[in-house]
């Protein structure tokens, strides 16, 4: 997963509109905190999200998913 709650971001229930909104509440009140996610999250694009190494993933799935019996 990208998200590391609290690391990188906030992982929230689904369908829980008052946790998501008490964390975008935080964010915005945060700037360090906010400035820290923000870091964080670019950090962990630009050391794991390659753009070739996710289209070969896509392409296993897609192999996968395509020849299924």
């Amino acid at each position: 997963e990208f998200i590391v709650d609290k690391k990188n971001g906030f992982l929230v229930y689904s369908k829980n509109v008052k946790e998501l909104s008490d964390k975008i509440k935080k964010i915005l009140s945060n700037p360090k905190l906010r400035d820290r996610l923000s870091e964080n999250a670019q950090n962990e694009v630009l050391k794991n999200w390659d753009s070739k190494k996710r289209v070969d993933e896509l392409y296993r799935v897609y192999l996968k998913t395509a020849y299924k019996k």
